[in-house]
């Protein structure tokens, strides 16, 4: 259970980061990485989302469309531990339609 609340407010710490502007994506990616596990094992659905979607922003934060399509594969690398325990981002998913259907295969299957 404290492992759970601890989860709760690093997440609203990692939020907090990100409304700070783009430029705290990394310091707020890094915090949604060390606790994804515990979420992702033993959260909620609610909470398992909200920490998903930061991560999502926190990795896309300053990243552009010309900067998707120019290197989709290294977001989808960047992404891949939103998809840990067989739960896959929808993020991933949206960032991948940004891409030419090429890039997608190859973002997707190496």
């Amino acid at each position: 259970m404290a492992a759970l609340q601890a989860a709760d407010a690093t997440c609203s710490l990692a939020g907090i980061w990100l409304a700070l502007g783009p430029s705290h994506g990394p310091q707020a990616a890094q915090q949604l990485r060390s606790i994804l596990p515990t979420v992702l094992g033993n959260a909620d659905t609610d909470l398992q989302a909200r920490v998903q979607l930061l991560l999502a922003q926190a990795l896309l934060a300053d990243a552009s469309t010309a900067d998707l399509r120019a290197d989709p594969a290294g977001y989808a690398v960047a992404l891949n531990p939103v998809c840990i325990v067989g739960q896959c981002s929808v993020f991933l998913n949206i960032m991948l339609l940004l891409t030419p259907m090429h890039a997608r295969v190859s973002a997707c299957c190496g």
